[in-house]
């Protein structure tokens, strides 16, 4: 299957748009994949004998295994291509210039490469001529357009007197010019994607597509070909049902209708309320609320009809039913398993199991408010309630056989097995599980020490945390060290020394944290 290779998101994309009745080609457009990409893909899932919403109901690695990695010799094949095209182009002025006599030579030093008709489409569709522009048709209920007025609002903070500036978000129906409007914090992607929730609840239903502008809120990389979407934005889509569709980079055709929508915007939203003073968003979108009523409700100046009757009458209709509930946002990060079998969630500073052979293989965190998923290719491999605090969530099934006693392990059950050793011990494991910022990062080193009963007396034991409550060092390495080299045997020593060097400095106490806090 020589064709590009699209993501698990867009293979749902485009079986959502053939259960939707779509074509093949109104399929590549609205997704801006090459229509011999969507023809390649279509026919394997007719291949399967499965519908489309069954296969839409398959896991990412399920679908993924349906179709084999894209040929590599293809890609270096066309890589050599666009390399050579650049020359080809160059010598076009030349007298004697011919695309065949251009091909017959780049056959000769590549005998491996393209025909002269794939060699001569590469090259139109490259170096193609500029077209008229086409004024643009708009379809109803089948794209709604998104943007960010250029001007700012602003708000004010009642207690500093701050004037605080703030985006306004604007989404119109190309059809029949039903907009929406509201004030938000900022661009950023967490206030996008709440303004593109409340946008689609406005409307009360979603469109085929969204043409957005290149924010980086949607947009991670803009480009004329292929912009590439964030998955946040794609996950976004899939929601609702709804392609995401970005508008071509300084090509202001592609979004003409929702630049009027903002120049409205400015005249009758934003100069009407110039001079009343907003203390909230909230006070602030209600004023907008009222005055976008009565812009939807105004006739066009050449029709007796106005925004709202052409939404309501026609097109309303027209657009996809919303799901029960709104699109949770989520981010992603690859992450690396750390050797206690957790990643970090840096925001919160807490981490979360997963199976315990996943111990330094790379994974996908995916997250939530309210849910923390981790995925290994493409399969979820755990799920956590998300707990926004420092600290360790951890699954008893995710640890391994021989490690599934440490989720039993708490800082009584230390202590109580210390007191066995003798009361120095204890006191000693008392000071190192305090001595962390978080207790269970001591629990390991807890552990090992009462161990050292397998192959010291308790009397040697209780001599080296003597040694070591003296000095302040508390770790395992350091008992472990006395112990092997036997300095508890002159601890009567070696404990005098420690306390008249101690006696030297400020005296210590017991809430105060020890050298070992992290």
């Amino acid at each position: 299957m020589a064709h590009k290779r699209i993501s698990c998101m867009e293979i749902r994309q485009l079986l959502q748009l053939k259960m939707n009745g779509e074509s093949n080609r109104s399929c590549a457009q609205l997704l801006q994949i090459n229509r011999n990409t969507v023809n390649a893909y279509v026919q394997v899932f007719n291949e399967t004998g499965l519908a489309y919403a069954q296969l839409f109901s398959k896991t990412d690695l399920e679908l993924r295994e349906l179709f084999p990695q894209a040929d590599t010799k293809d890609a270096a094949r066309y890589k050599i291509l666009m390399e050579y095209l650049p020359k080809v182009y160059a010598d076009r002025s030349l007298p004697g210039f011919t695309l065949r006599n251009c091909w017959s030579e780049y056959k000769e030093n590549h005998p491996e490469g393209y025909g002269f008709t794939q060699f001569a489409d590469h090259y139109k569709r490259l170096y193609k001529k500029k077209k008229a522009s086409m004024p643009q048709v708009h379809i109803a209920g089948e794209t709604i357009f998104v943007d960010y007025a250029g001007k700012k609002a602003k708000i004010v903070n009642k207690q500093t007197g701050e004037i605080i500036e703030v985006e306004l978000f604007v989404a119109i129906l190309p059809w029949s010019n039903f907009t929406f409007v509201e004030a938000s914090y900022s661009q950023k992607k967490e206030d996008f994607i709440g303004s593109m929730n409340r946008c689609l609840s406005f409307f009360g239903g979603s469109p085929v597509a969204v043409v957005s502008d290149n924010l980086k809120s949607a947009v991670t990389k803009a480009s004329k070909y292929e912009p590439y979407i964030n998955k946040t934005f794609k996950s976004f889509g899939l929601h609702y049902n709804t392609v995401i569709h970005p508008a071509r980079p300084y090509k202001a055709r592609d979004k003409a209708l929702v630049e009027g929508a903002v120049n409205l915007a400015y005249q009758r939203i934003l100069f009407p309320i110039r001079n009343m003073t907003f203390f909230s968003i909230e006070e602030l979108n209600i004023e907008i609320r009222k005055r976008l009523d009565i812009h939807n409700r105004t006739n066009f100046q050449d029709r007796d009809c106005s925004r709202l009757d052409l939404f309501m009458k026609t097109e309303k209709q027209l657009l996809r039913p919303l799901p029960s509930q709104k699109f949770m946002m989520r981010n992603y990060k690859w992450l690396q398993v750390n050797l206690s079998g957790h990643v970090k969630l840096s925001e919160d500073k807490h981490y979360y199991s997963v199976p315990a052979e996943l111990v330094g293989k790379k994974v996908e965190m995916q997250y939530s408010q309210e849910t923390v998923e981790v995925y290994r290719d493409s399969k979820r491999i755990a799920i956590h309630k998300r707990k926004p605090f420092a600290g360790y969530s951890t699954r008893p099934e995710h640890l391994a056989k021989d490690h599934q006693q440490y989720s039993k392990w708490n800082e009584n059950h230390f202590i109580e097995k210390a007191r066995s050793v003798g009361p120095v011990c204890e006191q000693f494991i008392r000071r190192l599980i305090h001595s962390k910022q978080y207790p269970p990062q001591a629990f390991r080193q807890a552990h090992g020490i009462i161990m050292l009963q397998r192959l010291y007396s308790n009397n040697r034991i209780e001599n080296a945390c003597r040694i070591s409550l003296v000095t302040e060092i508390y770790s395992y390495k350091r008992i472990e060290e006395i112990l092997q080299r036997g300095l508890d045997f002159n601890y009567q020593e070696l404990f005098e020394e420690a306390q008249a060097d101690a006696s030297s400095h400020i005296p210590q106490h017991d809430n105060i944290r020890g050298n070992q806090y992290l």
